[in-house]
């Protein structure tokens, strides 16, 4: 028997948070796959090269980028450590079709789960390729830097700026940051605290570190050990392996994506807050994204209760 122990860590202040159900965290790699469905084929490309950005480096932004550069943008995908080193390389990648059922996000998760399924055809491995096929076939863009800012003119994103001060001229940006999307002054207004309890550990209002590897509160983790010693004579040391000690960060309270055009800067998308079910919405999110900033509107899945 392996344990994982998680522990919930809310996002701080300025964050918009909606609750957040439980679900056990398990700590493996992620693995992308890719081949596209006949309704998204090199022949829908657009001529013009739309230049964008996106930020974020877990399932939702690698998604992103790929489909994006599958429809001819031009494409550069910023991320501060390492693909997938927060909560997409850490989750345990279990998927099921049902389990958005009944709820908003139903239909982006069958439509996700289909896509896992044709997509795992072209680059099944075990290792992620998916982002390598967009590198290498596409001409896409990956750049290890801290997004600093993103600059707005007159009601319209313009650039990224990293730092170090490199700055990324673009027409569109996609921000795929988790928790950290909330950390730009833009989305201030938008976002806001709520605290929650989680059977799966204690929460509590803290920032989001500036690393993306770094391990919340050692001492949530001690307690939960504690307590599942309690609840079962089968978690004590000796009867199970701790496999990986793990500190998540939620984005919103009610376990529901933000996903579409930021109101009032024309060119800034967000895709954030997909909770525990990133692996299983992700190529839908990305699929769905990638069509708003290319094609003007998503055909994919219906957007509106997820939208800004």
């Amino acid at each position: 028997m392996t344990v994982t122990f998680s522990s919930a860590t809310l996002s701080p202040a300025g964050l918009f948070l909606r609750p957040s159900h439980y679900h056990p965290k398990f700590s493996t790699s992620i693995r992308c796959c890719s081949s596209l469905p006949q309704s998204m084929d090199d022949r829908q490309q657009p001529q013009a090269t739309k230049r964008v950005v996106v930020c974020g480096g877990g399932v939702i932004g690698v998604y992103t980028a790929y489909f994006l550069a599958k429809k001819g943008a031009a494409v550069t995908l910023v991320e501060i450590s390492s693909v997938g080193c927060a909560a997409s390389g850490k989750a345990g990648g279990f998927l099921a079709l049902d389990w958005c059922d009944g709820g908003p996000v139903e239909s982006l998760a069958w439509a996700s789960f289909n896509l896992h399924r044709l997509l795992s055809e072209g680059l099944n491995g075990p290792e992620s390729t998916l982002l390598n096929t967009a590198v290498k076939k596409y001409g896409a863009e990956v750049v290890i830097g801290k997004v600093d800012e993103v600059r707005v003119e007159e009601g319209r994103v313009e650039s990224v700026v990293l730092e170090g001060e490199r700055v990324i001229e673009l027409e569109s940006v996609v921000l795929a940051l988790g928790p950290w999307t909330g950390k730009f002054d833009m989305l201030a207004s938008m976002f806001r605290v709520y605290g929650e309890v989680y059977i799966c550990g204690m929460s509590s209002e803290e920032g989001v570190p500036d690393d993306p590897e770094q391990i919340g509160n050692p001492v949530s983790i001690v307690m939960l050990k504690r307590v599942a010693k309690n609840v079962s004579s089968h978690l004590t040391e000796g009867e199970a392996r701790v496999k990986a000690e793990q500190a998540c960060f939620f984005l919103c309270t009610d376990s529901l994506p933000v996903i579409g055009e930021l109101p009032g800067v024309k060119g800034c998308y967000v895709a954030t807050g997909h909770s525990c079910r990133g692996i299983l919405n992700g190529p839908a999110t990305g699929a769905a994204v990638a069509a708003l900033v290319v094609d003007g509107r998503a055909t994919i899945v219906d957007l509106t209760r997820l939208s800004c």
